[in-house]
């Protein structure tokens, strides 16, 4: 009784089509002539728009109801601001979206996000060059340092790819960030093509994860990323992280503290394999 209630209407609809579809093949002397096959099909056109006009009606109606039901959650919580921000991260796993970010916007939001990280960030930077700061609009480094410090709580990994031409930024990096024991650094080493046959994967606190110049590093004109707001699509590209990339990497810093600093050894010998 608890199904057919859930689902009366789809119920209600199939029987009503099996009783048209019965209408139309029974015999004449039990119906008549007057219901012409076109006649019919009209009448099953017809309820198939009824259902899905009710359906719709509900689901606004729904999503109206789950809103009111946020706003008054809200409105009689009288706990600390943590005690809200938990309630809000109870409704996560039962939201997911997918948008796509020029990359303009997504420099904006990641460095929004990281700012109010509470847990773990995975960053990993492909590009033969380091982060373009005329295109992020902001100190990329010194912003990118100054969170690291400024949140010991949250667990920092980055992943870069050592070329020549980031061999420079990567060694401030490791100098700046000695004694952060909430910062490690791995590295690929690839002086290959401009683009990597890999994902550049951003992943922030278990639910966001940003997909960055999945087709190329510049872009201009329209989308280059993509955030997906999922905790189950998170476990996904959590393990790509861990697999395709951290694991294949060569440790430079482990929890603040330097492990291999000769940059142009690790070149050279690239360079030569």
């Amino acid at each position: 009784m608890q199904g057919f209630k859930k689902y009366w209407a789809e119920v209600s609809v199939f029987l009503l089509e099996i009783g048209l579809l019965a209408l139309g093949s029974a015999p004449p002397e039990l119906v008549g002539h007057g219901i012409s096959p076109n006649t019919l099909f009209a009448w099953q056109i017809g309820v198939f728009i009824i259902y899905l006009t009710a359906k719709g009606v509900t689901f606004e109606r729904a999503t109206s109801e789950a809103i009111e039901a946020i706003k008054t959650t809200l409105s009689d919580t009288t706990g600390t601001e943590e005690e809200v921000k938990q309630e809000l991260e109870s409704l996560r796993p039962h939201v997911n979206s997918i948008r796509t970010l020029n990359q303009w916007e997504f420099y904006e939001r990641f460095g929004q996000r990281i700012e109010r990280a509470t847990d773990a960030v995975d960053i990993s930077h492909l590009d033969r060059y380091p982060p373009d700061e005329n295109i992020a609009k902001t100190k990329y480094f010194e912003d990118f340092v100054t969170r690291v410090k400024r949140n010991p709580h949250v667990n920092f990994r980055r992943l870069d790819r050592l070329v020549p031409e980031k061999k420079e930024w990567i060694e401030k990096l490791l100098t700046e960030l000695t004694g952060c024991t909430n910062f490690s650094l791995r590295v690929i080493v690839d002086q290959g093509p401009d683009k990597l046959p890999h994902i550049s994967v951003q992943l922030v606190d278990r639910s966001e994860v940003y997909l960055v110049a999945v087709a190329a590093h510049r872009s201009p004109h329209g989308p280059r990323d993509m955030l997906i707001d999922s905790s189950e699509a998170y476990l996904i590209w959590h393990d790509y992280f861990e697999r395709v990339l951290w694991d294949r990497a060569k440790p430079l810093m482990y929890q603040g503290k330097v492990v291999a600093d000769d940059l142009q050894n690790l070149i050279d010998q690239e360079g030569r394999e």
